[in-house]
């Protein structure tokens, strides 16, 4: 029998739960894949009712079964937490709510913690959450934490630190939801002794628009650069695991960042609500660098990513010494969605498809230097009009 489960969804009211994670769940429970006594508590700072939250709910999963028994059993199990993830008084309120839930049930509950947070806000709410009461009881908690895990490898690590003071890194599931696309499990076995290059590519015609401060603070790079595309790549030339392909990756000098990157920044890109005035946030980048490893043997690597460009693609491009190209396209689930799987695995403590702290240092060892090297030279972006694949 499954243990009874609270799923704990900080900002509850924010674009990423109301679009993923509370259809998932919605999804889950239509198919009977939630535990037979769960409650999620949602978590805002806003000053709403059960019935706001249910009604706010309703709208975002719906689908047209307003009035589906389904959907109002569903709602019943959703309770309004107000409370902000700085503060201690809501790891207090938790506290109290775990304790009453758990009584009423009549023994302990799993707590699943989904945080979806900005970087900057990761380590008090860590710190908060390492001497909440409930988090004592370390075999009982689990914490799906969104990315982007830090800003760089330092501050990375030092999250890193706050939670494995109290969490063994079993009870920690790291959310790239890339790697839960079935695209991504069926990346086709490759010979890499038959490879010249590959090549990731991560194209979105949509810009920052509605998230200027968020993507300002973060560019194209962290964004999807960091996670999503090494994990692509990662997945195609992997052996035994995603952290071995990941560490294969030569870390680039500081003449390699000057010579063998390109940053870019679409035209009207300072004209959205939330850019600091004359920003030199990136909205593309292209990397050339290599692997040389027994399994692909001096094979040249690019990765080229963007927002405002001419096609929403997404797409892994592997040409070989004969001239033929392969094309591993990676489009949206049919089955599940990405949510969906990760949601039930991290339920039933599944940390395959979550990405590991080896995997974080790996990605992070590669991707400073260029940040770094970005900073030292003083790299302009170069400017691009919107709606063009760029040709720099």
């Amino acid at each position: 029998m499954e243990s009874p489960t609270v799923f704990v969804a900080f900002g509850v009211t924010g674009d990423l739960m109301r679009l993923k994670i509370l259809p998932a769940l919605y999804a889950l429970y239509k198919k009977g894949d939630l535990p037979e006594r769960f409650v999620l508590l949602g978590i805002s700072r806003r000053d709403w009712s059960n019935a706001d939250l249910r009604s706010h709910i309703a709208r975002a999963v719906s689908e047209g079964d307003q009035d589906s028994p389904e959907l109002t059993n569903f709602l019943q199990l959703l309770f309004f937490v107000n409370g902000d993830a700085q503060e201690k008084g809501l790891y207090d309120k938790l506290s109290e709510s775990f304790d009453a839930l758990e009584a009423a049930w009549g023994g302990p509950a799993d707590k699943v913690l989904y945080l979806s947070l900005s970087p900057t806000l990761y380590k008090v709410a860590f710190e908060h959450l390492r001497h909440a009461p409930f988090a004592q009881d370390t075999k009982r908690v689990r914490l799906m934490i969104e990315k982007p895990v830090g800003t760089s490898g330092k501050s990375a690590d030092r999250l890193h630190t706050i939670l494995q003071n109290t969490f063994e890194e079993r009870a920690i599931y790291r959310v790239d939801h890339y790697l839960a696309k079935e695209a991504m499990q069926n990346v086709p076995p490759i010979d890499g002794t038959l490879v010249s290059e590959i090549k990731i590519t991560f194209f979105e015609t949509a810009g920052p628009d509605t998230r200027g401060a968020f993507y300002d603070a973060t560019g194209a790079l962290r964004d999807v650069g960091q996670n999503h595309m090494l994990e692509m790549l990662a997945r195609t030339t992997m052996d035994y695991s995603r952290s071995e392909a990941l560490e294969a990756l030569p870390v680039l000098s500081s003449g390699e960042v000057e010579f063998s990157t390109t940053r870019g920044q679409y035209a009207g890109y300072l004209n959205i609500p939330g850019i600091a005035p004359g920003s030199v946030t990136e909205t593309y980048f292209k990397i050339s660098t290599y692997i040389d490893t027994l399994r692909f043997p001096k094979v040249r690597v690019v990765l080229e990513g963007g927002k405002r460009m001419a096609e929403n693609k997404k797409e892994i491009q592997v040409t070989f010494k004969d001239g033929r190209i392969l094309t591993h396209s990676i489009g949206e689930n049919k089955d599940r969605s990405e949510y969906e799987i990760l949601i039930h695995d991290c339920l039933r403590g599944n940390q395959t498809l979550f990405v590991s702290k080896r995997e974080i240092i790996a990605l992070w060892r590669f991707i400073d230097p260029i940040l770094d090297g970005w900073k030292t030279h003083q790299t302009q972006p170069k400017v691009y009009e919107p709606g063009t694949n760029v040709l720099f």
